[in-house]
Formats: structure tokens, sequence, C-alpha cells
């Protein structure tokens, strides 16, 4: 049992993708020393197994790195403070889930084309500006490992309730969640984090 104090949720309501195609979900972090947790999940695997992975961060600096001079919306470069890289701790690159603080406050979630030293292409648009010093995060891939993952048995519904399953390792840091979907098509019925203190 872990006493925590909970400020606050984030539910995901029901979500399903044709047969290969992953089911993603984006987590934003919260400012105020919170951390975000799993502590529900209903997900039906129709005839084949699935894994969810959850993308974090580790220790690596350069996935959590910041904007140096701001960038505005309807843009594609953000130049990042320190050369960003990903969860393997190599530099970042296209294919990299990525997010970054917007003016405002909140997370906006990308994906990474290319790097040139220390500037980063994204593969769409800026929405919304970011203000300098907000912070980038890169998760990388699921396959560079910096991962929790959990397994969805074939032909069940996975029901996951009155527990805490996966927590963020860093306060404040938002978190990527994707189902690899393979084979057979599978229904998330609903996830549910929340923002703890611990």
């Amino acid at each position: 049992m872990i006493n925590t104090y909970v400020s606050g949720f984030v539910p995901i309501d029901y979500h399903t993708e044709n047969l290969d195609v992953v089911i993603d979900e984006e987590i934003p972090g919260r400012k105020g020393k919170k951390k975000l947790a799993l502590i529900g999940l209903e997900y039906l695997a129709a005839g084949t197994a699935h894994v969810l992975s959850i993308l974090h961060t580790n220790g690596d600096p350069g996935q959590r790195t910041a904007c140096a001079v701001g960038a505005a919306s309807g843009q594609k470069l953000i130049i990042c403070d320190a050369v960003p890289t990903d969860g393997a701790g190599a530099d970042t690159a296209g294919s990299d889930i990525m997010a970054y603080e917007v003016a405002g406050g909140g997370w906006e979630f990308n994906v990474v084309t290319s790097l040139a030293t220390a500037t980063i292409t994204t593969t769409t648009n800026l929405a919304k500006a970011i203000p300098a010093g907000g912070r980038v995060v890169i998760f990388g891939v699921v396959g560079d490992l910096v991962c929790y993952q959990i397994g969805l048995a074939a032909s069940v519904t996975t029901r996951l309730y009155d527990g805490i399953y996966a927590v963020a390792p860093h306060f404040e840091d938002p978190l990527y969640v994707t189902i690899d979907n393979a084979t057979a098509a599978g229904f998330l019925k609903n996830m549910l984090w929340a923002y703890i203190n611990k």
C-alpha cells in the first residue's frame, strides 16, 4: 500500500483502431511536484495478445532538455539548449516521440523528423508557441526499451483496478502510451491516470 495524495485525474475513454494500427494516448504532465500514476485499465485483446507500453524518460539529461529561444506556433523548428537524446542515449532522430511545454501551460506531443546539432524538426507544425525555457521531453520509440510494459492476454478483457500499476519516474513529466494492436484489433475500454505526490 502506498500512502499518497491525489490532486487530479486523467481519464481516457474508449479507443480502438484497425488491426496493426497502434493505439496511442498522450498523458500530460502537471506542474507542482506531481507524478503520473496508472490506477485503472480495461482492455480487450480480441484474438491476439497485445502489449501496452508506457514511454517515459530515464536519467539521461538529453531526454529532458529545454527550448533555448522559444518557438512560434505554425513552424516546425525547436532549438534546444542541449543536444536532445532518446532513451538509448543516442541523438534523437526521425520517428522519436516527443513532447514540449507550450505557452499558457500544458503539453503538446509530436514526432521528430530530423535533428541538426540541437535543432529538432518536427513532423507537424507547432499548434502553440513554446516559450524560452519550455521543457522538451524525448521519449524515443518502444524499441529503445525505456518504457514500462503490461501484457494484455488474448481473447479476454484485462482489468486493472484498486492499485498503482505504473508511476512516472520524474515529477511533472508527461507520458506516452502505445499499444501494438497487432494481428487482431483490440479495444481500449478505459484507462485512468492520477496525479500523485510521490
